[in-house]
């Protein structure tokens, strides 16, 4: 299938995700103790790190309810099904093997979180066929965040990220892991809202409650004397636990994002060309680039400045898109999501081939 029948503009949004992925991963493992989390920098990565997954989670969102609703009725759904699912466990696999100094080898994470909402798919794209049905679900899942469940704000990344027994990792997995299921089935669901337009209508919506959730939640901390958004803590938004602010302002921001992408599909055209390539290789950049994040742990200096390690993060994020402009140009079949689509499209004709790789 040839690279060029890819969208450019959706390429660009996952490229815009998965680069996010990977300064924050970078920032966390390099940035010096004891930052004040006041510093401008910080700050600053504490806003893309915000936004990093659960863009990548709504952007999965997209292509796996497209996929789903076009293979619903066919004997392609569980081969497609089983074939993405093993992939992303596998994945999981391998990144927890890649960085043990941050995750145990059982651990569930964002890939495996991705498995677990693409088997749930048939269902929602079944019983929630409609945009209006699918928002109310997805808002109900939102609400999740709300339930008191065993999940301390105190909680070590150890904790996180532990668990002694089946019963313990399922809860990992459903309430009170890294990326649970509940609530972030709301960004996933909340990708199956999406749609290719370019009217401008779907844009000022998101836009302006995008701006207004954003204005709410800054009113809260302002009035509160209280953080804004911080990692985990006392704060209006909070990224572990997941609250519902936090859910909200994400999902509405994403959405955004998608819109603005999809309005300045024209106008932005050389700039989506050059990301692109990135985003084409989103899944396969998630899992290597814990490999380089594990040579960064082991042979870093003891001691480095913020500046440092902002430039450090900055060139480990950067260097991957000339990366991926290289690689699909001289060696685009050997890739992550090439292998995806060998497992999800044999059989198939190049049509469907074609639409497979957009997924």
């Amino acid at each position: 299938m040839s690279r060029n029948k890819r969208l450019h503009h959706i390429d660009a949004v996952k490229a815009l995700a998965i680069l996010c992925m990977v300064q924050v991963h970078t920032a966390s493992l390099v940035s010096p103790v004891g930052v004040s989390i006041t510093h401008p920098l910080a700050l600053l990565s504490a806003a893309i790190g915000g936004m990093a997954a659960p863009l990548f989670v709504t952007l999965s969102g997209w292509g796996v309810h497209r996929a789903v609703k076009k293979r619903l009725s066919t004997r392609d759904l569980g081969r497609w099904l089983i074939s993405r699912i093993t992939l992303l466990v596998a994945m999981q696999l391998l990144v927890n093997l890649l960085l043990p100094q941050s995750f145990r080898w059982f651990t569930p994470g964002v890939l495996t979180l991705l498995a677990l909402c693409t088997l749930l798919t048939p269902l929602s794209a079944k019983f929630f066929d409609k945009r209006a049905s699918l928002l109310i679900f997805s808002l109900l899942v939102a609400l999740s965040s709300l339930l008191p469940l065993d999940f301390g704000v105190s909680w070590s990344w150890g904790e996180l990220v532990y668990s002694s027994g089946g019963t313990e990792w399922l809860a990992r997995l459903f309430l009170n892991g890294t990326y649970p299921l509940l609530p972030w089935w709301s960004f996933f669901l909340a990708g199956g809202l999406l749609q290719d337009d370019n009217e401008g209508s779907d844009l000022r919506i998101s836009g302006c409650t995008a701006l207004s959730v954003l204005a709410v939640t800054g009113g809260f901390a302002l009035i509160s004397g209280s953080q804004w958004a911080l990692t985990s803590g006392d704060a209006v938004l909070t990224f572990f636990p997941s609250n519902l602010w936090f859910v909200l302002t994400a999902a509405t921001w994403s959405h955004f994002i998608w819109y603005s992408a999809c309005h300045m599909r024209q106008r932005a055209e050389r700039l989506f060309a050059i990301l692109a390539p990135a985003g084409a290789l989103s899944l396969s950049i998630y899992v290597i680039h814990f490999s380089i994040l594990r040579l960064i742990v082991e042979y870093r200096p003891e001691s480095l400045s913020i500046e440092v390690s902002f430039v450090m993060t900055l060139i480990h994020t950067a260097i991957w898109i000339p990366l991926a402009f290289f690689h699909q140009k001289y060696i685009p079949n050997f890739s992550l999501e090439s292998i995806s689509h060998i497992l999800v499209s044999f059989g198939q004709g190049d049509d469907e081939r074609a639409n497979a790789e957009q997924e």
